[in-house]
């Protein structure tokens, strides 16, 4: 920490352990990885206090749901790089990659929001169905402009 702020540039500028904390934070909220200080951010999900000192305790469903859709989010912007990085050189091309990247992103969150949508409700009140079926309509129209639009390479 620096002056009361975390830093998360391990997470960030590294896509391996990005994907690494995506998917655990998906999966596995609150597994700390073996990463440097992963165990104390774990701390940041559920902690509590024993013999005056904090320990990581079993993460609640609100935060578990927050953990997977931050983890999402992380592999979300993990799978843009690569694919603007690593995918097709020309523009319509790469447009299209991340059009694919971004429409089955948007339809896993959606996925995900569904299966934690019975805990959001119970916790706040407020269910997610409006959010899932935005989220899935955002997602199949992303991918089937990426199927079905006729693309050309444009010429150098």
């Amino acid at each position: 920490t620096t002056s009361g702020t975390l830093d998360i540039s391990r997470y960030t500028e590294r896509p391996k352990q990005a994907l690494g904390a995506g998917v655990r934070d998906v999966l596995i909220p609150g597994t700390p990885l073996p990463l440097p200080g992963d165990d104390k951010l774990m701390l940041l999900w559920s902690s509590a206090m024993k013999r005056k000192q904090r320990i990581a305790a079993p993460v609640p469903p609100p935060q578990a749901f927050l953990a997977a859709m931050l983890g999402a989010f992380v592999l979300l912007s993990a799978a843009a790089k690569l694919a603007a990085t690593f995918s097709h050189f020309e523009g319509t091309f790469l447009r299209r990659n991340l059009f694919l990247v971004f429409g089955c992103a948007d339809l896993a969150i959606a996925a995900l929001m569904h299966h934690h949508s019975a805990v959001v409700l119970e916790f706040t009140g407020a269910g997610l169905d409006n959010f899932v079926l935005l989220l899935m309509i955002e997602g199949v129209a992303f991918l089937l402009d990426a199927i079905f639009r006729p693309r050309k390479a444009k010429s150098a």
